[in-house]
């Protein structure tokens, strides 16, 4: 029976493809840049193409198209013809089971060389071939390639296990193999000048042979991002030991430390890790339990804790029915499993995917038998990949309304630093640009206060020791502050008190150290007043400012005024005022800048002014009246005081008999004359008051009397 391989997953910038022999299939391509798909019409492939049981590697061009494939014993050029000299590999070797290696061929580009191209083949503890590498160069055979040089000696007894993993530098890669009957681990550097000695490291467990020839088989993978190495130790049920074990590596040096077993699963037989390095997953069978449907069981590990005891408590495991298979993770960041064929039908042709493998087990949406492959079969093995090329780069977290600072937003550059390399320097835009030089920061875990609820566009830069990382993402702050108001009116005259009353909130402060929601003030100019308050939003207390701006108006300058002060009893005054926009004259409760009324006592008239702000102010002016009938009469019958002439023409001569005071007073009550006369004559000058009225006052020992003039030329 014909036991077929499908597969589709892509190297970054190199293209993976293996087809099934004699089958239309599809070819997927992914480029680096952008990690682009293309899918090319199905293509029917010769006759003699690879058919394999487990392994199996292959590779594009940087423009996805396929150059060669190879299970690790033969390699087929993009024709799917055997490659000139490309027979004969010591790959695939199983003791008297060929074709049953985990991972028995890896193809590595070697660095600096468009053209020459590294084939590392494995055999098995039990096969005497050990890891050698054979080199292809694409400029021969009319761009098909030819096999150069074949099965150079790297290491003999070797397990299955062989992985490769970029180098810090970004350009040389790290083939990694494991030591059989021993605990050595060989990171191998290939360069631009061809491969180094190894950087041998003896660490974890013992990978030796014990009473079952499928013992202590399984698959090594490196993360991404470089940091980690895993292993899946097979065993028998029978002998539970072993199983899964995680390393750090140092992509830099080469060199393995602090193994951790993770646990003892019977069969382990593959692992792969997440594009983004935090999580760590294992897949193991139970080979003699057939019968039993849940047989498979898929492990996850979270790589984000701090220690290796949370690690371990992170374990989260899921039975799922299908039979054993390679897990390998794919450039769309997925990862997908072989199935073995005769198990289950559903699986025979078709793939399973852990959908979103950087998350939690219970989010990571496993999907037994989801990608179809048609006709073709599934087995249990898929390809080997240098997973550096698919690495992901993880995505900032924030997180924003921290209890007292609703709008302010935490960010975390690194996530899970314990599953990345070490953060040479960070830099941060938050997409506030209005906040100036605060709109950036090189803190590893910054905060940034907003000015108001919306969506930013942050971007994070984090320069590793091995490479840089552009993260960019829209975060959205959210309205929690409470609907906080001020009510009060906003324009006040000068002398005036105001209230103003804030709601909406649980606690409030006053720009001027005020904690109660009511502020009484008065102010004597313009002044903007704050509030600040907090106020619960579901589980937050968050806090609000609103501002008010109050207006003092300055009250007119209001002047009363009158025609004359002194008026005889029945004559009207003229009063007038000035100095605002609307007047009300008291007593006499009459609205108008000018009016006229007719006293018949003394009386003191105040104007009410108000300008267009509503401002107020009073000015008075008081007239006096006097009783002012038969005056001639009085002078003629007095001979104590003579004047004449009356009306005068312009001088008045004043005789006095006994001692007088004299004033002349105009009707507005100004004295332009004021004399002590004792028995005496005087001519007095009125020139400057013609056409007037004059008071003549006359005061004795015995009171004080009124006479009326007039002046006239």
């Amino acid at each position: 029976m014909h036991i077929r391989l499908f597969i589709f997953f892509f190297l970054s910038f190199f293209c993976i493809s293996i087809h099934a022999q004699n089958e239309a299939s599809q070819w997927y391509f992914g480029k680096h840049a952008g990690l682009n798909f293309l899918t090319n019409p199905p293509t029917v492939l010769n006759n003699g193409a690879m058919n394999v049981r487990v392994g199996c590697a292959s590779i594009s061009s940087p423009n996805g198209n396929l150059l060669f494939y190879t299970d690790g014993s033969t390699l087929w050029n993009q024709n799917h013809i055997v490659m000139a000299n490309g027979s004969g590999l010591l790959g695939n070797t199983l003791g008297v089971f060929p074709g049953y290696c985990a991972q028995p061929a890896l193809i590595v580009k070697q660095p600096g060389n468009n053209n020459i191209y590294y084939v590392f083949t494995n055999g098995t503890y039990t096969a005497a071939t050990g890891l050698r590498y054979s080199v292809v160069d694409m400029s021969l055979a009319a761009g098909m390639g030819s096999v150069t040089i074949k099965n150079i000696l790297l290491n003999n007894p070797n397990t299955e296990k062989l992985t490769a993993v970029k180098h810090c530098n970004g350009q040389d890669i790290w083939v990694v193999s494991h030591d059989w009957n021993s605990n050595n681990f060989r990171s191998y550097l290939l360069t631009s000048g061809g491969i180094s000695t190894p950087v041998i490291t003896p660490l974890g467990s013992v990978h030796t042979y014990s009473d079952n020839i499928w013992v202590f088989r399984g698959c090594m993978k490196a993360s991404p991002n470089g940091k980690k190495l895993g292993v899946a130790i097979e065993n028998a049920d029978n002998n539970p030991t072993n199983g899964f074990e995680l390393y750090d590596f140092d992509n830099t040096t080469g060199v393995v430390s602090n193994s951790l077993q993770l646990t003892n699963a019977t069969d382990a037989y593959s692992c792969e890790f997440s594009a983004d390095g935090t999580k760590f997953y294992g897949l193991s069978y139970h080979r003699f339990t057939f019968s039993n449907s849940n047989y498979k069981t898929l492990h996850q590990w979270n790589l984000c804790n701090s220690n290796n005891t949370q690690i371990l408590a992170s374990h989260y495991i899921d039975t799922i029915v299908l039979n054993d298979g390679y897990l390998q993770l794919a450039p769309d960041h997925k990862i997908y499993l072989g199935s073995l064929i005769g198990i289950v039908g559903a699986g025979n042709h078709s793939l399973s995917v852990i959908n979103n493998p950087n998350m939690p087990t219970q989010s990571s949406g496993y999907s037994v038998a989801a990608v179809s492959i048609g006709n073709d079969t599934s087995d249990i093995g898929l390809p080997n990949f240098i997973t550096s090329y698919f690495r992901q780069a993880k995505t900032f977290s924030y997180q924003y309304s921290i209890p007292g600072t609703c709008l302010t937003a935490s960010f975390a550059a690194v996530p899970c630093p314990y599953a990345s390399p070490p953060v040479q320097q960070v830099k941060w835009t938050f997409g506030d640009p209005a906040s100036a030089m605060n709109n950036t920061s090189t803190l590893l875990n910054p905060t940034h206060i907003y000015p108001s609820p919306g969506n930013y566009s942050v971007q994070c830069i984090i320069q590793y020791n091995c490479y840089t990382d552009t993260l960019k993402q829209v975060i959205t702050i959210n309205n929690l502050a409470p609907p906080l108001q001020i009510s009060g009116n906003t324009s006040i005259c000068i002398g005036q008190s105001i209230n103003l009353t804030a709601i909406g909130a649980s606690s409030y402060t006053w720009s001027n150290g005020t904690n109660n929601p009511v502020l009484v003030l008065s102010p004597s100019v313009n002044t903007i007043y704050t509030v600040s308050a907090l106020g619960s939003s579901g589980n937050f207390i968050c806090p609000s400012t609103q501002t008010i701006a109050i207006t003092v108006n300055q009250l007119p300058t209001v002047t009363a005024n009158a025609d004359r002060t002194l008026i005889c009893n029945g004559e009207s005054v003229h009063l007038s005022a000035q100095g605002a926009n609307n007047y009300t004259w008291f007593p006499i409760n009459l609205s108008g800048i000018a009016v006229n009324p007719s006293p018949t006592i003394s009386t003191t008239y105040t104007i009410n002014g108000q300008n267009n702000f509503g401002c107020e102010a009073t000015s008075s002016v008081k007239v006096i009246v006097s009783y002012c009938a038969n005056i001639d009469s009085e002078n003629i019958n007095n001979p104590s005081l003579i004047y004449y002439p009356n009306p005068s023409n312009g001088h008045l001569t004043i005789k006095v008999n006994g001692k007088h005071k004299v004033e002349l007073i105009t009707l507005q009550g100004t004295i332009v004359y004021e004399a002590t006369v004792e028995n005496e004559s005087r001519i007095l000058n009125l020139e400057e008051f013609v056409n007037q009225f004059l008071i003549l006052k006359s005061t004795t020992e015995s009171g004080s009397k009124y006479y009326r003039l007039s002046v006239s030329k």
